[in-house]
């Protein structure tokens, strides 16, 4: 995870300036990545013009306690073409009423073969879409019209960046709230340094909207609140009459979105066209079932608890996200909104409502928080590496640096065979410091995808003879040969034996096609392991077994086991297990081998217990 001051320099990059807002997240790196992300995502990211946002922000700010808010965004709108007179009007003016919102409603439904992308700036397109924005962020009874009108008129993408804004401007005036300490920290935030002085000077009543506009805003609420009683008991009187026109006007071919209804029991009352199209039920089949039945087995309970909440009373309209399934048995992401309905004489009838068709935008969501993933895991990877590789180097280093200056400084007083003694550890570091790089570089590659698989004909046994001999050639190079641990090669029937340990060989040569070099990956690592952790002159078993379709290969050592708890991470890049000690290593090599089997489309086991020794089983198809 990134520190505050990562996250911090990365805000001062894009803004030119660090905003006070993100300032109490300082504390909580998580917290302030996290706002941040949010902030990148729907405001900074947000294909909605800029003077789009701003003029909605500011708004919008109207209804935040902390001035901060209002002041930031008058002042952003200022460099964007907007004279303070202008910014004054937006402020003050009052919140559009129902009549104003079907206005801007035909004019944006009106303009020719839709608005598949988004209005320009200072246009009459961008003026209405302003005022349907802002009534359906307040909130109330009568947005959901205006909600469904705009989402049937922008398409699905474009009005997920306008509600994904609004709902970001929410999360913003939620957290200033929280924190009221940062009410007054406009001063110090570069928008208002630089135009908050001109704006006052060219329309200097500015400062006492400012000073009164929580004031304004109440009587507003007051005023509104008594109007919607009027509207509630207009609507009582006329409830008959609008169900039957929303029910037939709901069936239209052509609406993308599921139109439903149930009874108080939850059976499907009315679907319109929509629902076969989008699970492939037919309504001949769904019609009086219950709705529960369609529902993924994993999302029924918050289904059925969002139900209950409508026909018990708790609440008179819900929204959710649930899973639906579909008649190949697979499923579609749906967001549903429902609400009660009732009859003219006021009894409960059900809940009616419509089912938004969401699933792209939930893989979209997944595939965003995979990588987000994938970049955390490579970072932590970053990481790991330089702590591994600055351990593994240190020590190799220091041996040659000290084998170095005796050579350099005893050499003329030493016989030659202890010359050839510190030349050979020198050597010997050198080739582990190699053999340590070639496997980052080597997992590297695999993780980006780009180890390559190339199969050629291979004799397999006569490449195990091979690579055990080349074991027993190191092992009597080295100074511990007498205590390093013996390699056995098994395959077949025992019909001879040699200096390299029991060599077993069989019948016939077996051909095939692998690929040798990453064969020799897989096998010098799980030997070098079996021989690294085994005890001073143990023996280390190679078996090969195959059947007409497989070739099994088994190395068991005697050595320290690997712990359960450990098994689970065993071919993660870099992790070892907990009871190495001082045994060298990087981590890496299990990683590589698991790669470069994987490429052979083979599988590997690995059975282990703690002192009684560790057994790898490959399992590699014969082509």
């Amino acid at each position: 995870m990134r520190t505050s001051d990562q996250i911090k320099a990365e805000i001062e990059e894009k803004f030119g300036f660090f905003p006070p807002f993100f300032t109490p997240a300082l504390e909580t790196p998580q917290v302030l990545e996290n706002l941040w992300q949010q902030t990148l995502s729907a405001y900074v990211g947000n294909p909605l013009s800029p003077l789009f946002k701003e003029k909605i922000s500011a708004y919008l700010s109207r209804y935040c306690p902390v001035p901060y808010c209002m002041i930031c965004h008058s002042c952003s709108l200022r460099p964007l073409g907007v004279r303070a007179r202008e910014v004054l009007q937006l402020l003050e003016s009052p919140p559009p009423t129902e009549a104003e919102i079907d206005e801007h409603l035909s004019r944006l439904a009106a303009y020719p073969d839709g608005l598949t992308t988004l209005p320009k700036a200072n246009s009459a397109l961008e003026e209405s879409l302003l005022y349907c924005s802002i009534f359906i962020a307040m909130e109330r009874e009568e947005a959901e019209y205006c909600r469904s009108e705009l989402r049937r008129i922008l398409g699905q993408v474009n009005y997920q960046h306008l509600v994904s804004f609004i709902a970001y401007v929410r999360t913003c005036h939620a957290w200033m709230e929280a924190h009221p300490e940062i009410a007054y920290q406009y001063e110090a935030d570069k928008r208002v340094q630089e135009h908050l002085g001109v704006l006052l000077a060219d329309e200097p009543t500015l400062i006492d909207f400012f000073d009164n506009y929580t004031e304004t805003v109440k009587r507003e609420r007051q005023t509104w609140a008594e109007r919607m009683a009027t509207i509630a008991e207009r609507k009582r009187n006329e409830e008959a009459l609008r169900q039957s026109e929303r029910k037939y006007r709901s069936v239209v071919d052509g609406i993308k979105e599921v139109i439903f209804q149930t009874d108080i029991k939850g059976r499907w009352t009315f679907l319109n066209p929509a629902w076969g199209e989008i699970t492939g039920f037919s309504l001949e089949q769904s019609l009086g079932k219950a709705f529960i039945d369609y529902v993924h087995p994993d999302d029924c309970q918050l289904s059925r608890e969002q139900f209950y909440s409508l026909v018990s009373g708790q609440k008179n309209f819900c929204r959710y996200e649930v899973r639906y399934l579909t008649v190949d048995g697979g499923f579609r992401w749906l967001e549903v909104e429902a609400r009660l309905t009732f009859n003219p004489d006021s009894t409960l009838l059900g809940t009616s409502g419509i089912l938004y068709d969401i699933t792209e935008r939930k893989q979209a969501e997944a595939e965003i928080r995979n990588a987000l993933q994938k970049e955390k895991e490579l970072n932590e990877l970053k990481s790991c590496f330089v702590s591994t590789t600055s351990h593994e180097f240190r020590t190799p280093l220091t041996t040659i640096l000290s084998s170095a200056e005796l050579l350099e400084h005893y050499s003329q007083k030493w016989s030659e065979d202890k010359k050839r003694s510190h030349l050979q550890r020198i050597q010997n570091m050198v080739q582990h410091m190699t053999q340590l790089l070639n496997d980052v570089l080597l997992i590297g590659k695999a993780e980006a995808g780009k180890l390559e698989f190339n199969p050629t004909p291979l004799d397999l046994e006569q490449f195990c003879l091979n690579l055990v001999e080349e074991f027993q050639l190191g092992k009597a190079s080295t100074q511990d040969a007498t205590t390093r641990a013996s390699v056995v090669f098994v395959s077949g029937q025992n019909l001879n034996s040699g200096a390299s340990g029991e060599l077993a060989l069989l019948s016939k040569p077996v051909s095939t096609c692998m690929d040798e070099k990453l064969l020799r990956h897989i096998f010098s690592n799980l030997l070098s392991n079996a021989i690294k952790y085994s005890p001073s002159g143990g023996t280390v078993r190679w078996e090969l077994n195959l059947t007409d379709t497989e070739a099994i290969f088994q190395i068991q050592d005697q050595g320290i086991g690997i712990p359960p708890e450990d098994q689970a991470r065993l071919f993660e890049s870099f992790h070892r297990a907990s009871n190495v000690g001082q045994i060298p290593g990087t981590g890496l090599g299990l990683a590589i081998v698991k790669k470069a089997v994987d490429l052979h489309k083979g599988t590997i086991q690995v059975r282990s217990e703690v002192g009684d020794g560790t057994t790898f089983i490959v399992t590699l198809p014969l082509p």
